[in-house]
């Protein structure tokens, strides 16, 4: 028995290690977008968009497949989204 918990608990490090790197990845594309959109304008990107945050979440609620239930899935993925708009809001700042 505590042959396989360790053995599960190993395969959970391993996923919380591959979620971090996708957090790695989503936070840097989420800069990459605060260039683009800073590029686009006249200096003042519009970070929030209700619009595109409402669609991701609406998106990862259709097509999970998961245990977790989709209010679940929203409290995750709304987290995710403000860290990444906290991010783009930081790092604008920091240039002006």
């Amino acid at each position: 028995m505590k042959n396989e918990l360790d053995k599960l608990r190993q395969e959970i490090d391993n996923i919380d290690n591959a979620i971090l790197e996708l957090l790695k990845k989503r936070s840097l594309c989420a800069l990459s977008v605060l260039t683009n959109k800073v590029n686009a304008t006249d200096g003042t990107p519009q970070i929030h968009c209700p619009k595109r945050e409402q669609k991701i979440i609406s998106r990862m609620c259709e097509i999970n497949e998961s245990p977790l239930d989709h209010n679940s899935i929203t409290r995750i993925f709304k987290t995710i989204i403000e860290e990444c708009r906290l991010l783009q809001q930081k790092k604008h700042q920091q240039k002006l």
